[in-house]
Parts: C-alpha cells; structure tokens; sequence
C-alpha cells in the first residue's frame, strides 16, 4: 500500500516535533554541571565564618537534598548531587539526607529541619519556595540550589556560567538571615544580590 504524501507530511512533522521536544528536555539541564557544583559548594563553606555552629557536635554537616520524586529532572540531580557528595567530601564529615516534597505538604511538620546544616534545592515545580526558605531561616539553615535563578528568589548560594567558566552567584540578605558570615574573600569571588 503506498502512503499519500500528506501522511509522509505528517510523519516528518511528528518525528520533527519529537526531535523539538527531546531539546527541550536537554536544555533544561543545570548549567553549572553538578560534579563542578559540589567541590564549589564545600570551598565556600569554609569561607563562611559560622559554619561550625552548623554542624553537630561530631562534626558533621547533615545536607537535605530536597527534590521532587514526580519530577525526574528533580530526582535525576538529587541522585548525582548524592553520589557526588559522597565521594568528594573535602575533609567533611557529610551525612545526606533526600527529602522528597509535594506541592501541598506542610513543610513546617518535617522532622529533618533540627538536624540540617544545609539544604540543597533541585530544580522543583509548583513548590512555594518562599515558605521552604522562611523555614530554612528559622533553623538557621544554608540554602543552595541547582538553579541560579533561585537566587534572586531567596535561595542564599548558588552556580552560574560567567564568561564560560562556573561562577558563584550569593544572596547576601538570604544567607544573612540563615546565619551565615561569608567573608569578603568569597564575596569578591561571586555576584552579590
């Protein structure tokens, strides 16, 4: 049987607009990749002059990797920021804890906020963010993203390209308000907002 040329038609348009679609997923990567992230993260807490009362009394910093399980990109990097905090810990004691959320959950009710040192945002949909960050700095926890854009939305640290090469991006009033004391060295080193 021989096929019309308007099916040939929509065929090719089909597979283009998969093709468009399969972009789409790609470019919504994080920009900074997530091993280049991680040893930036660690850098920068000792560049923090309070970071010490955020650890317990072992010395250990407990960091919540809070993502989205409906979300595979959210859940694609908690697992590497996971594995990659596990195997780079920079002389850390580091102890990882996911944290899945929903949309409609009472953040306040988590029981893991007493015991974290940091929360590390993925990129999330549909959360109110400004809630999660008034509970950050309620408990005096540092709050950094995979996305930079959350930066200017509150988040205290995160990582950008500038000129090509990773760059910190820091929210001077957030991080004040989660206790943290970055000296002028890392300060100089980054976009202040």
């Amino acid at each position: 049987m021989r096929i019309g040329p308007h099916i040939q038609c929509i065929k090719i348009g089909l597979l283009l607009l998969a093709l468009l679609a399969f972009g789409t997923i790609q470019a919504q990567e994080v920009q900074v990749p997530i091993d280049v992230q991680v040893p930036l993260f660690l850098k920068a807490t000792r560049y923090d002059r309070n970071f010490a009362v955020k650890q317990d009394a072992s010395g250990t910093m407990t960091i919540g990797l809070c993502y989205q399980q409906k979300l595979r990109q959210s859940v694609l990097e908690m697992e590497k920021l996971k594995e990659q905090l596990e195997q780079d810990a920079l002389g850390y004691k580091i102890k990882v804890i996911p944290i899945a959320i929903t949309e409609t959950e009472d953040l306040s009710q988590r029981k893991e906020w007493e015991q974290l040192s940091v929360l590390y945002l993925t990129s999330m949909r549909g959360v109110e963010l400004s809630k999660l960050l008034a509970l950050a700095q309620t408990h005096a926890v540092l709050t950094v993203c995979t996305d930079p854009t959350y930066v200017s939305k509150g988040v205290s640290m995160g990582f950008d390209l500038l000129g090509g090469r990773p760059h910190f991006v820091i929210n001077r009033g957030a991080s004040l308000k989660e206790g943290c004391d970055f000296s002028s060295q890392l300060l100089k080193m980054a976009s202040v907002l």
